[in-house]
């Protein structure tokens, strides 16, 4: 009885591993697998409707930013690896301190909102000015 709850606990405890290193890594929406992968200076550009989600690394962390919600003007997302939640209007950047270093190291720019797409451009940030 032992063997066989100590076994059920490691097949969990490795599902479980497999769920968070697999959302880590890809995140799915709608049936979609999106991924950006490590972004640089020049940015990777995406089109994401509301629930859809993208990984990407920063610095070698792999982070998920998942759409939230959205408006024709707007749109509230999550930033997954440190619970960052924000809201951005069409032609704002917003950038984030990702690894809570008091620099930030990742900027998204939404460019558009168009049939329920939002268009935005990720990025990685040099380290030179202090987050605010």
């Amino acid at each position: 009885m032992k063997k066989l709850v100590l076994m059920l606990f490691i097949a969990l405890f490795l599902s479980f591993l497999f769920l968070v290193d697999y959302a880590n890594a890809a995140c799915v929406g709608k049936n979609y697998e999106f991924r950006c992968g490590d972004l640089n200076t020049r940015g990777c550009e995406v089109n994401l409707a509301q629930g859809e989600a993208i990984s990407f690394t920063v610095k070698g962390q792999k982070h998920v930013l998942q759409v939230d919600g959205m408006n024709e003007n707007s749109l509230t997302l999550w930033i997954w690896s440190k619970p960052i939640r924000a809201t951005i209007s069409i032609g704002e950047t917003e950038e984030f301190d990702l690894d809570k270093n008091n620099y930030n190291d990742f900027a998204l720019t939404l460019s558009s909102i168009t049939n329920g797409k939002a268009n935005m451009v990720l990025k990685s940030l040099s380290e030179t000015a202090p987050s605010a």
